[in-house]
Parts: structure tokens; C-alpha cells; sequence
């Protein structure tokens, strides 16, 4: 990364990032009322708001909740009665960049989901 002829370009979206990451705690800390050193974690808690990591995978699945239809389940795919039936089918594909895509790994973080949650897709409102 270093070396790469984007570089420059990734450090200036990371200092951008990071300014964004730096407002949002002030702002966090505004709305709570808190003094400047207050960890934002614990103030995060009480407000009941979700940290970005699980703010990113709510809004993964909630897009694949939303658009289920386009996916596969591994039972459509071939017909051999496995514990994993249920779990979503993840097209096969040589490009690194569509293995680390967004779609892809919505379709992961789905299949790690205990069953509980799975069965859930199909209503949206309850999942």
C-alpha cells in the first residue's frame, strides 16, 4: 500500500475518515451532555446507539432481507439434505474483488446468523 500508485489517494480518504470519526464523537458527546475526554463507547451504550462495525452489518442484512429473492439457498441449488440447507449459496468466482464485495460478505455474516435469526428473512418486519 505503500508503495502503490494510489496511496496518496487512500492516506487523504483516511485523514478524511478520520475526521468524520472525530465530529461524530463530538457530536455524540454534545448530545449526551458529556465533558470533551468522555469515552464515546460508554456514552454509545446509554444512547442506545449501534458502534459503525454493527451499524454496517444491520444495514447488510437488512438489504438482504430486503432483496431475498435474488439470493440462492444451498437446498436450490443442489439436492442433497445437508444441516446447511438453509444457508445462502455464495456464487463461485475468481475475481478477488467480488470475493470481498459487499455482496459477498452480506452472504456470509447471513449464514454465520444462528437459525433463530435465519428463519426470520422472510419477515422483515420481525427480523
Amino acid at each position: 500500500m505503500g508503495n502503490s500508485s494510489n496511496s496518496g489517494k487512500i492516506f487523504t480518504l483516511l485523514r478524511k475518515i478520520i475526521r468524520i470519526f472525530t465530529l461524530l464523537r463530538k457530536i455524540i458527546r454534545i448530545m449526551a451532555d458529556a465533558q470533551p475526554g468522555t469515552s464515546c463507547r460508554s456514552l454509545c451504550k446509554e444512547s442506545g446507539i449501534l458502534p459503525l462495525p454493527f451499524q454496517y452489518i444491520l444495514s447488510l442484512m437488512n438489504c438482504i432481507v430486503s432483496y431475498k429473492e435474488i439470493f440462492q439457498t444451498y437446498s436450490s441449488v443442489h439436492n442433497i439434505n445437508t444441516s446447511n440447507k438453509h444457508h445462502l449459496h455464495r456464487p463461485n468466482a475468481n475475481l478477488s474483488c467480488f470475493q470481498k464485495s459487499t455482496f459477498c460478505a452480506g452472504i456470509k455474516i447471513f449464514n454465520i446468523l444462528p437459525p433463530s435469526l435465519t428463519v426470520l428473512k422472510n419477515n422483515k418486519a420481525k427480523f
